[in-house]
């Protein structure tokens, strides 16, 4: 009988291995296999040996798996003429099979007469082993046309077919059959009916069939657990795990694993941490696939040191949990310690894979090593794994954009042979995090025309990009492509979208999407929260972040950022203090760095610098940024010494400085008036440290010489330079109104105009210095041309925090009756100390008494008033101020810290001034 034909074969045997089996194995034909024996032995044909000899070698064979064996003794039994002997051939099938040659079996097959139900079992297990489906689904078609009774075993063979499949219907179809033939509560056949059921998603009834089961063994609850974990139900895999021990089972290695990924799945550490606790004692910590699982929850949820530690206790690492461990540092931020794993990895013998340098990659993006990318590239090309795997091009593509060296990622794009929606977001994310919004939106543009499907991604991106007043009207022509559709109301596109809006002070937009997120998280509110901050509307920082607590969610470091400086912004000392409280409880504080130099900031912005520099003190790792910021706060603070100090600290420490910290230094000699000290270390930075100097630093030399009142020193010094900035000259202009100079002071101010017409700053500056060496017509001409112009002067915003309230004050606002009434007699009183009001400031005024009341309403008297109405006797007032103080303020609010016994701390665009008994650490050189 002819049971199956030629035409089933495949064309090659997948699981065939040996190149000497794969020769022996074109001898297969019976009439071949017959004279290839008779050329083989000189001598007759041997006897025939008895069956039992002949059964007992193909069972030996089998067990072995050793295919030239089975081929060999297949052939002597063909020599023999006995291949289609029933009780004799039944068993040469499941011996090629067991033996990894499904193709030598299926041969043998067709030469069957009878075959029985073992060798039309054993040929459909043979073809799943290889993952051949449709073939196994093919020879049990024929098998039943044949009339050949099903066994349990067939059935479970065919059940995991269907599971290959996904094929729920042809499964339901055996599981009609199995309950049929009484099967259902075979312990094999119900674990399988578990799988296929679980793995469509048909919880309700794998359980069923579980709870049918006279005995309920691992396997069966394994396979539960591992389905609800793969379909996103981690505290479901979590529940059913705890329904299985409360019944007695004990899990085993591959049960362990598949409760580790649902921790996973619902970011439970410390259910993680506890079922750590059991593996110990259950002795699977050094079995790889439960320590696999382990570094992989581990590292994932950012707890690396356990991460390392488990690693550390496995047996016998593969490149699976090498690539986990490198993965999980790179993930996280730690890409050095990452690349140092992908080099202890290369010692102990282990081959990197894609997957590996993917992480690999990944690392050097994360901490700019692009030297180090670049090596990684050419022993890429050079294994052909470039043009064999999409995500190894697309992690080229993206390493090289986060490094900066967006040339290069361009040249990898441009020779993928295949590219798709990843690659262009690679780009597109690159372009965006370097500010260059056009080159963006080109690339979206260009992805859009060669037909790639843009993503969520990629529109988050684009809105990215476009989140500046230059680029917004190109994010708004976006969002109306996408205006109805589901990315629009995608979370993360929302989410994005809102913050495009809100920091280019498109608010009435923003907060209409933010309305409409049904799930707000706190991505959602940083989103809005950031956009205020960008905008300096800090009132509505605060709200926001006292909204979020409201609403029960946990800040998380970016939200916290932004808090603090707007605390900041505007001296709120006393709420900073509140949200630090609230930044310890959280855990926040000691694993988010940025976190804890925005505490130091914000202390030290407040005048709280001895508060930065406890803050400083706790920080772990201080690199030359951390130190860089405390010389820039201790400079700004007017304590130049201070900042000296943490330069040479530094370098005691061990840490090279940068071009920044020198920024820094030279800053802080300029607001400490430390000429010495500055030239100094200007000196030294090029001879001893090899910094070429920037224009920031010749910017500082240049600030340090004028407020050091070496005005025509720094003017030569200026006109040496081929880059002259307006900063460059603006100071020295501000320093020819502190030192009345006002011939320097109009050449400096032609030279501003001639770079920027249009600035308001440049016109007020000129003015005051005219108005201070009383050269009135001068100072008409220059009022005259700032109208003839139409440029407006930015009024002057002071604001003070009073009970955790902001309030603001605009220079020329109608003062209350009660603030009225406390100015006059600050006014009085100051006066009786010798203070001269300049009326030299107000000059539009007719008279006296005119200029007087006029400069009662500038921005900072009206928040110090209100101060003093609204706190008690001796408390501290931190106002901030949006533009320099002028002469006025100043000399005014030392006097009323000597009247009213109260320290002032004011912080304006320059510096942070601290008044106290008639004096200012500034030392009255602003």
């Amino acid at each position: 009988m002819e049971v199956l034909g030629r035409s089933l074969l495949p064309l090659k045997d997948p699981m065939e291995q040996d190149t000497q089996s794969r020769a022996l194995g074109d001898c297969l034909d019976v009439q071949i296999a017959r004279t290839t024996w008779k050329l083989q032995s000189s001598e007759p044909c041997p006897s025939l040996p008895s069956l039992e000899d002949l059964v007992q070698s193909l069972l030996t064979c089998r067990s072995s798996k050793c295919l030239l064996s089975a081929r060999l003794t297949h052939l002597s039994i063909c020599s023999h003429g006995l291949e289609s002997h029933g009780s004799l051939a039944n068993h040469v099938v499941p011996m090629f099979v067991d033996c990894g040659s499904v193709l030598d079996g299926h041969r043998a097959f067709c030469k069957l007469q009878d075959p029985n139900e073992h060798s039309w079992t054993s040929l459909i297990h043979g073809y799943l082993q290889c993952g051949l489906i449709k073939y196994a689904v093919d020879i049990y078609s024929q098998m039943q046309e044949n009339d050949v009774c099903s066994s349990p075993y067939t059935l479970m063979v065919m059940l995991k077919a269907c599971i290959g499949m996904g094929d729920l219907e042809m499964g339901q179809h055996f599981h009609a059959e199995i309950i049929k033939k009484g099967y259902e509560t075979s312990l094999s056949i119900g674990s399988n009916l578990v799988a296929l059921y679980a793995k469509r998603g048909y919880f309700m009834e794998a359980l069923e069939v579980l709870h049918k089961l006279p005995v309920k063994d691992i396997a069966a609850w394994t396979v539960l657990i591992s389905s609800y974990t793969e379909q996103g139900h981690g505290q479901e895999a979590l529940n059913v795990f705890e329904q299985m021990k409360q019944e007695g089972i004990v899990p085993n290695a591959y049960t362990y694993a598949c409760v580790l990924k649902a921790c996973l799945a619902v970011n439970d550490t410390n259910k993680g941490q506890e079922l750590h606790q059991a593996i110990r004692q259950d002795g699977y910590e050094s079995n790889l696939y439960v320590g696999s699982a382990l570094v992989q929850l581990y590292a994932k949820c950012g707890l690396l040191s356990e991460a390392r530690k488990t690693f550390d206790k496995l047996l016998g690492r593969d490149v699976v949990v090498w690539t986990t461990l490198i993965a999980g540092f790179a993930e996280h931020g730690h890409g050095h310690d990452a690349l140092d794993f992908f080099d202890d990895m290369r010692r102990e013998g282990i081959v990197p894979t894609e997957a590996t340098f993917v992480c690999a990659l990944k690392a050097c993006g994360a901490i700019r090593a692009v030297d180090r990318g670049r090596k990684l590239h050419m022993e890429i090309e050079s294994k052909g794994l470039y043009e064999s795997d999409p995500s190894v091009g697309n992690s080229l593509i993206s390493m090289y954009a986060k490094c900066g060296s967006l040339e290069e990622a361009q040249h990898i794009f441009d020779r993928l042979l295949v590219r798709d929606t990843v690659s262009s977001n690679a780009l597109i994310s690159g372009y965006t995090e370097h500010g260059l919004w056009k080159e963006a939106v080109e690339c979206y543009e260009r992805m859009s025309q060669s037909g790639d499907p843009a993503n969520a991604a990629t529109y988050c991106s684009i809105f990215k990009a476009c989140s500046t007043p230059e680029a917004i009207e190109k994010g708004v022509a976006v969002h109306q492509l996408i205006t109805g559709s589901e990315f629009e109301m995608d979370e993360s596109v929302s989410n994005t979208l809102v913050g495009m809006y809100s920091k280019c002070g498109h608010f009435s937009a923003a907060n209409e999407i933010f309305d409409r997120v049904l799930n707000k998280t706190i991505v959602s509110w940083n989103a809005l929260i950031a956009g205020y901050t960008a905008n300096g509307l800090n009132q509505k920082v605060l709200d926001c972040f006292h909204q979020v607590n409201y609403e029960g969610l946990e800040p998380d470091g970016a939200t916290f950022s932004c808090v603090l400086r707007a605390c900041s912004s505007i001296g709120s000392v006393n709420v900073g203090r509140e949200v630090h409280a609230e930044i310890v409880s959280t855990g926040i504080y000691i694993n988010d760095p940025p976190v804890i130099k925005g505490l130091i900031t914000m202390y030290a912005a407040c005048g709280s610098f001895v508060h930065a520099q406890v803050e400083f003190e706790k920080l772990s790792i201080r690199d030359a940024s951390a130190w860089s910021l405390m010389v820039k706060l201790a400079g700004i603070n007017h304590q130049g010494d201070i900042a000296v100090r943490y330069f040479e600290d530094m370098l005691a420490h061990g840490v090279s400085p940068d071009a920044i910290v020198f920024t820094c230094l030279l800053t802080a000699c300029f607001h400490s008036c430390l000429l010495a000290e500055g030239k100094h270390y200007f000196k030294k930075m090029k001879e001893v440290f090899n910094i070429l100097p920037t224009p920031e630093h010749y910017n500082s030399m240049a600030n340090l010489m004028s407020r050091a009142g070496h005005l025509y020193e720094a003017e030569r010094f200026v006109e040496m330079l081929s880059c002259k900035s307006e900063e460059i000259w603006s100071s020295l202009l501000n320093a020819c109104k502190v030192y009345q100079e006002p011939e320097l002071g109009a050449r400096c101010f032609e030279q501003l105009v001639q770079m920027n017409l249009e600035d308001s700053a440049w016109y007020v500056l000129m003015e005051d210095i005219y108005a201070g060496a009383e050269k009135w017509n001068d100072m008409d001409t220059i009022e005259g041309l700032r109208k003839y112009l139409n440029i407006k002067k930015l009024p002057a915003v002071a604001s003070i925090e009073v009970d955790h309230k902001v309030y603001d004050f605009v220079v020329g606002d109608e003062p209350s009756v009660e603030m009225r009434l406390l100015l006059d007699d600050l006014s009085s009183r100051i006066k009786k100390s010798g203070h001269l009001p300049h009326l030299d400031l107000e000059s539009k005024h007719d008279t006296d008494e005119q200029k007087e009341a006029s400069l009662c309403v500038h921005a900072e008297k009206l928040a110090i008033a209100f101060g003093l109405l609204n706190t008690p006797e001796g408390t501290t007032l931190r106002v901030s101020k949006n533009l320099r103080m002028c002469f006025e303020c100043h000399s005014t609010s030392k006097l009323i810290t000597k009247v009213e016994r109260r320290e002032i701390i004011l912080r304006d665009s320059s510096c942070v001034h601290h008044f106290k008994d008639n004096s200012c650490s500034c030392g009255d050189i602003f």
